[in-house]
Parts: structure tokens; sequence; C-alpha cells
């Protein structure tokens, strides 16, 4: 039976996450805590601080959660046939199929979460009830200066801008009937409003030493395949434009018998029902 191996990106995070994988695998905890310059354990299981809500710390938090939880599903399963993951959660990805080391994921994924964290005045909504065409139509119509940033499945995607102009969007959607969910972010992830970290993202990518794919990772930007010439591409566009998450699907649910979200929640579960579903 060919599986695919999918994670879950920033929002997926929750406080008493890992506790069980930390215990499990401790070198892999010591050495996020030297990358980080603080406890992944304390941070996860305490939260002190809430500081599991600021993107400078939910990214690298799920991202060690995401790869401890793969460890384990390796220790008593085969090696998945494809790999995925959802915006954050496709660093995860790439690391299950060596692209990149535990270790340059984890610093580069710290970097990340600090450049998306300095772009401040932004949010994101998920908007349930249409397809992209027809929001897209509707954010036209109305001139509102938002994007779409997630195509989460056939009638959920995700709106992405200015804080003021994601609010202004629902009262237009809501007249609409069309359901709508202001999401637990603190930027206009995935969309032109990420551009001014994008040089510095691209200068942090360009130092790691990436690898050919050994098992086949369907990318974010493109919903193709990565290959070991296009990471740094995909990477980087990956940060200002759309999560192609519908077309992923639709590919694993052609090339394998199941899709297994790993780490923690199930929004990617859901997901792979509601697509199933034609929703």
């Amino acid at each position: 039976m060919k599986t695919a191996c999918v994670f879950p990106g920033q929002g997926s995070q929750t406080v008493g996450m890992g506790e069980d994988l930390f215990r499990k695998y401790p070198e892999y905890v010591k050495t996020a805590d030297e990358i980080l310059g603080y406890s992944i354990a304390g941070l996860c299981l305490k939260d002190e601080h809430q500081a599991l809500s600021n993107t400078e710390y939910a990214q690298p938090a799920l991202f060690v959660v995401n790869a401890l939880s793969y460890l384990d599903y390796l220790d008593a399963n085969p090696a998945p046939a494809y790999l995925a993951g959802h915006s954050l959660g496709e660093y995860n990805a790439l690391m299950a199929s060596g692209i990149l080391s535990f270790e340059e994921g984890l610093e580069l994924v710290a970097i990340r979460g600090k450049l998306m964290s300095r772009i401040a005045g932004g949010a994101m909504a998920a908007v349930i009830g249409t397809g992209r065409k027809e929001l897209q139509n509707i954010l036209d119509e109305h001139s509102m200066e938002v994007e779409i940033a997630n195509y989460n499945s056939y009638l959920q995607n995700v709106i992405s801008g200015p804080t003021e102009k994601i609010a202004e969007c629902e009262k237009l959607l809501k007249e609409q009937k069309l359901k709508y969910m202001k999401l637990n972010v603190s930027g206009a992830f995935h969309s032109k409003y990420m551009e001014p970290v994008k040089e510095e993202f691209d200068a942090a990518l360009s130092k790691m030493h990436l690898k050919a794919p050994k098992i086949t990772v369907l990318s974010n930007y493109t919903g193709l395949p990565f290959t070991e010439d296009n990471v740094r591409t995909n990477l980087s566009m990956q940060l200002v434009s759309p999560v192609k998450w519908l077309d992923i699907v639709e590919t694993l649910l052609k090339e394998t018998d199941e899709i297994i979200q790993i780490g923690p929640g199930a929004v990617l579960d859901n997901l792979t029902k509601r697509i199933k579903k034609g929703k």
C-alpha cells in the first residue's frame, strides 16, 4: 500500500504538544535547545509567556514536534511514497525526504519565523462556501486589497492582507452568505505583504546544504515535485505565494492509497475528508 505523510503548519500548535516525544528523543531535544537558545520542551509544555501564539516561537516549536512525530511514525511503519506539508509543515516534508537535515531545517525555520513575525499589521481569515475563482471575482469586484493565500479545498480558501482590509472583507463575504473565520496568526502570510523580508530569507536559504530528495515531496508553490534544482526557488516563492494544498491533495489521492497527517491536531485530515467529498 502506498502512503503519503503530510505535516501541518502554524495554527496547529498547542500547549502540551510533544510531551512523550521529548522523552523518547532526548538527543533531538538537546540539539534543538542548542540551536534555538531556549528549552523547546519548556516552550511546548509550559508556555509560561504565551509565546506559542507568536510566529517567531510557534514555527520552530511546531517544526520540532512534527519532526519527532515523524521519527515516531517510522518506528512502526515503512517510509511513505510521498510527502507534503502545509506552509511551515513543508519544511518537515523536506527534512523527511532528506533534502534538509533536522539541524538545517530548524535553523531555517527559526530564521523564517523571526522574519515573518517582523511584518506587523497583517491578518488572515478562512472563507468557506465558494471556490477560489469565485472568491477572487468577489474580491476583484469590490477592489479588496487582500490576496488568496491558501487553496485549502474546493470550497475553503484563506485570504491574507492588512488587518483593516481583512476586517472589511468580513461584512462583504457574510453578505455573500459565506462562512468567515479569522485565523489566529499575526501576519499576512503567503502574500505580497511578506515581500519586505524575502531578500533576507533568500540570503539564509542560499547558505543551506540542500540534497536531492529521497522521497517525492510536492511543493506548496507549484503543486509539483521538488527537485534538487528547484528547492530554493520553491521555498522563496512559498513565502509570498498561495499554498496550493488542494492541488497537492488531488495528486496524492490519485497516486497513493492513504494520506496520513503527522503532527498535532487533525486539520489536514479534515481537509482531505472535505476534498474527497468535493467540498
